[in-house]
């Protein structure tokens, strides 16, 4: 496997305990849904390793991890800071009206003024909102994505369907090019 057929789920924070036990912190609004994993994958040197999972957990507000091959504070330790990764075919199917970040990747941008402006390469996670990384004739194009900028998802034809303020696609063109003099 490689790293597109994975999704990151979250990290290990530190050690909790002496048995090898782990604080991990989950990148989900639902981590109950992940309670009955039976393994999970860490990144380390470039590589994903799989691990048993014997047991995630809440314990009052942390969420602790125990793993088959780690049994001391020791092991945990090296861990830490270790990023934790589930094959895609492990995530939740999500609700009608939800998707997830990753499912917008390669999806083709049509802009109600400016037509086609190229596929999604990327989602980037903001505190304010996501934006949408497009390839537009080589230059990086980053939209909101925000009912105001993107007013449909049309999953069934593999569209996102944006409505750009005037100008918008300008900014970015004009700044490359006089970067490039």
């Amino acid at each position: 496997m490689n790293k597109v057929d994975f999704f990151e789920l979250g990290y290990i924070l530190r050690p909790h305990g002496t048995q090898g036990d782990m604080v991990v912190v989950l990148d989900t609004e639902n981590p109950e849904a992940y309670f009955k994993i039976k393994h999970i994958f860490i990144e380390q040197k470039q590589t994903y390793l799989p691990f048993g999972v014997t047991a995630l957990k809440k314990q009052q507000s942390q969420l602790i991890l125990s793993l088959e091959d780690v049994k001391t504070e020791q092991r945990a330790r090296e861990l830490k800071g270790s990023a934790l990764f589930l094959p895609l075919k492990d995530l939740p199917k999500p609700k009608d009206d939800e998707y997830y970040l990753h499912d917008l990747v390669g999806l083709l941008v049509v802009d109600a003024t400016h037509g086609e402006l190229g596929l999604v390469e990327s989602v980037y996670e903001a505190p304010q909102y996501n934006l949408l990384a497009i390839n537009h004739k080589g230059h990086e194009l980053l939209v909101p994505l925000t009912k105001v900028f993107v007013p449909e998802l049309d999953f069934e034809r593999k569209q996102i369907k944006t409505s750009l303020p005037e100008g918008f696609l300008e900014v970015y063109l004009t700044e490359d090019e006089e970067e490039e003099d």
